[in-house]
């Protein structure tokens, strides 16, 4: 057998000179060098080194809502088995604790609360005791909350916890791709059969090469005068998957023949085929490559691939030839005719019966997928990566378990894109600049949890026709997403209040030889004006007026106690947000109002493993900022409610998203930037929207960012409960009259009373 195999090798090298392959090239395609390449490719093991991202089937959270009576009821949804004695816990299994387990376990509380012990999958055989206390309380007849996570064996408090990861996607280099593994035994016979009776009937028989099949093709290719291709067994596209270009040379396909003799010298046949259906190219989806038939199983039909019929096996088997020719979603005729054909195949081949052709033939080919986060959802694993690096970490080889939250992701994904459809086709301005000068409208939405995890990342509109990731790499005027920061500034610095009377004038700065005169949005100015007034109809003349009174350098102080560390100029225009930030730097000081100054770093990944299973952590890091002042944050969020109420985001409270919810719309000047954030107790969200090249879209927050975060979350805070802001005790809620904004002399308030916080020693 090795002799025939070296005599083969010997006759290809031959021809391959014969038909003008360079001497030189010729070299490279000696037996012993390639044989070399090949087994330092077996010895690593692994022939694409990837990075695995994991991604919770569902996350809990504190303070999270769930819509069931118990959690019996999600448990069982996600594949978790009941266990009703009390032996311990197997892997997926759970339980409830009597009342009596559940008041030692949870001993500060007086209310009437559920406890559940839940013992996780072991995602990567770690044989770790996963055991977690999961404590729920009723909100209603129909819903729970989840009160406290911790761990049960060293009762570590968790402010959220991911159940029952799944491998959401991996990466080759940068490239995503979709790819679930399987052993051989695990996949259907019928799939095998398929690939064998369309692919490779011999492949059993052969020893990595069909001669004649190999002869047959060159013969035509010269005829034709076109490069060799054709005739390829299994091994031969494992190898060029594997190991070679997609050029189509002489020199590549002798290469391929080669290696391909070689490669069945290593390995058996099993593992040759089981490797072959693993990597095989079988679709795109959005930005994803889907690789190998188990990937391929659940985009088509959303099943794994234990569970697929004969008519299905033989689809897969059909669309490996040609995923973009024989798509049962773009091209169904071609799809059935190939697929049929791969049917008679098996039934020629004896794989199947009369009774079972017939039957399948008959089955109806799968219809589209709902559309998922596979268009966006390569921004966030960017952005993991990303922070990977930052923090040192290689990337290949690794398994990552991701704060994404599918469900949050396609959300954010829909809210985005559907919007700026919309502005494309019905705003005047920017349906122009679609139509005369070609750009595309783009945006993000960014959002987070109280503890900082990052649940949606929607970096553009569509990551396929753009990789750049405006989440991390843009880096853009901010405008007047800075003026909160202006006022708490002011608040501690000036001992002001809510209702302080501050100035809405015309003001002329003096900077170097020229006079900035900073102007409002309207070009008018109002006067005198409370100071929640001025901050939720966003007026840059009272802003810079407050900016200046209290000193450009103390709100510089300001922004570096909100963890913004960028260098920063302290030039009067900072007021206005002249300071370019990405959208996640200028996230994160919003997530620290949201928690009342607690400093909070976001993140991507909740936990790293290296391939020999050595687990890091990175926890979100919720840590207290005694720089800060909770009464101050509190007094600033109270103002801050009325931006949705009656301020520059009142689509908000149309929406009936307002009053639990925080806010502040930009612009910037040169309306090149519409930004919006908004923000409960429980999630800051991040919306931006604008052109890469700066173009002016004559949009503003209002109209821009902010109906893309209504979308969101009128369908996202339904995971909540909908409490309101930890206001701390030294500040109190007070209703303010028309009588009481007429004793200040203000009469330009719309609203009969409306809601603010103040310190509880303004009313002594």
């Amino acid at each position: 057998m090795l002799w025939t195999r070296l005599n083969m090798l010997s006759v290809c090298i031959t021809i391959a000179m014969a038909l003008g392959v360079e001497p030189s090239e010729a070299y490279s395609l000696n037996p012993v060098t390639l044989a070399q390449e090949l087994q330092q490719k077996l010895n690593e093991k692994n022939f694409l080194p990837t990075t695995e991202y994991y991604v919770a089937q569902k996350w809990l959270r504190v303070h999270g809502k769930l819509a069931s009576t118990d959690l019996r009821e999600p448990l069982l949804q996600l594949g978790f088995q009941e266990n009703l004695k009390t032996t311990a816990l197997l892997e997926g299994q759970f339980r409830q604790l009597s009342n009596e387990e559940c008041k030692i376990n949870n001993p500060e509380t007086e209310s009437p609360q559920s406890c559940w012990l839940v013992r996780e999958w072991d995602l990567i055989k770690l044989n770790f005791e996963n055991q977690i206390l999961i404590v729920t309380e009723n909100l209603d007849t129909e819903n729970i909350q989840v009160t406290k996570i911790m761990t049960y064996e060293d009762k570590k408090i968790q402010t959220a916890w991911p159940l029952k990861p799944q491998l959401f996607a991996q990466t080759v280099g940068s490239q995503p791709i979709m790819q679930k593994k399987r052993q051989l035994h695990e996949m259907p016979a019928a799939c095998l059969q398929a690939v064998l009776a369309i692919e490779d009937t011999a492949f059993l028989e052969h020893g990595g090469v069909s001669v004649t099949g190999t002869f047959r093709a060159l013969v035509k290719n010269i005829t034709s005068g076109r490069k060799a291709q054709g005739g390829s067994t299994i091994t031969q596209q494992l190898v060029k998957n594997y190991f070679l270009t997609s050029e189509r040379t002489y020199k590549r396909k002798f290469q391929e023949i080669i290696l391909s003799v070689l490669l069945e010298s290593q390995f058996t046949k099993d593992e040759i085929l089981e490797t072959y259906l693993n990597i095989i190219y079988m679709a795109q989806n959005g930005a994803y490559q889907v690789i190998g038939f188990p990937a391929a199983s659940e985009f088509y039909f959303g099943e794994p691939i234990e569970k697929l019929k004969v008519d299905q096996c033989a689809l897969l088997a059909a669309v490996l030839n040609g995923p973009g020719v024989f798509s049962p979603f773009r091209n169904p005729d071609k799809a059935l005719a190939r697929r049929n054909r791969v049917l008679e195949k098996m039934k020629e081949q004896g794989f199947i019966t009369q009774n079972q052709l017939d039957t399948a033939l008959t089955a109806a080919l799968p219809t589209k997928m709902p559309v998922q986060a596979t268009e966006t959802s390569p921004y966030f694993i960017d952005a993991a990566r990303s922070e990977l690096l930052a923090n040192d970490v290689s990337l290949e080889n690794k398994k990552v378990l991701l704060t994404l939250d599918l469900e949050s992701q396609t959300t954010a994904q829909n809210a985005l894109q559907n919007h700026l459809k919309f502005l494309e086709s019905e705003n005047k301005s920017v349906k122009k600049i679609k139509e005369t000068l070609k750009k595309n409208l783009e945006g993000i939405l960014l959002t987070a949890d109280y503890s900082g995890r990052i649940m949606a990342a929607v970096g553009g509109r569509n990551f396929r026709q753009s990789q750049f990731n405006r989440i991390t790499k843009s880096q853009r005027q901010i405008g007047s997403l800075i003026k909160p920061f202006v006022y708490l500034a002011a608040i501690e610095k000036l001992k002001l209040n809510p209702l302080s009377i501050i100035q809405d004038e015309k003001l002329s700065i003096k900077i170097g030889k020229k006079n900035w005169s900073p102007e409002n949005y309207d070009r008018k100015f109002l006067g005198p004006v409370p100071l929640y007034y001025a901050l939720k109809m966003s007026l840059n003349a009272a802003t810079t007026g407050l900016a200046v009174e209290m000193e450009i350098p103390y709100l510089v102080e300001t922004l570096n106690k909100l963890g913004i560390t960028k260098k920063i100029e302290p030039h009067p225009s900072l007021a206005l947000g002249a300071l370019e930030l990405s959208p996640l730097e200028i996230l994160s000081p919003y997530l620290q109002i949201s928690q009342m100054g607690r400093s909070i770093k976001p993140t991507f990944i909740e936990s790293i493993w290296s391939r020999d299973n050595v687990q890091f952590i990175i926890e979100p890091k919720v840590i207290s900022n005694e720089s800060l002042s909770e009464s101050d944050i509190a007094l600033l969020i109270g103002m801050m409610k009325q931006t949705l109420i009656s301020g520059t985001a009142a689509s908000a409270n149309a929406s009936q998203l307002s009053g639990l919810w925080a806010g502040k719309t930009g612009t910037t000047s040169d309306n090149k930037d519409a930004w919006f954030v908004g923000f409960s107790a429980q999630e800051s969200t991040l919306t931006w929207v604008g052109y890469d090249d700066n173009t002016n879209s004559k949009l503003t927050g209002s109209s821009g960012a902010v109906p893309i975060w209504i979308n969101y979350t009128k369908q996202a805070a339904e995971k909540w409960n909908g409490s309101d802001f930890k206001f701390p005790n030294t500040v109190e809620k007070k209703i303010i009259s028309q009588d009481d904004l007429q004793k200040l002399n203000f009469l330009l308030e719309k609203q009969n009373e409306l809601e603010l916080v103040f310190k509880k020693s303004f009313f002594d």
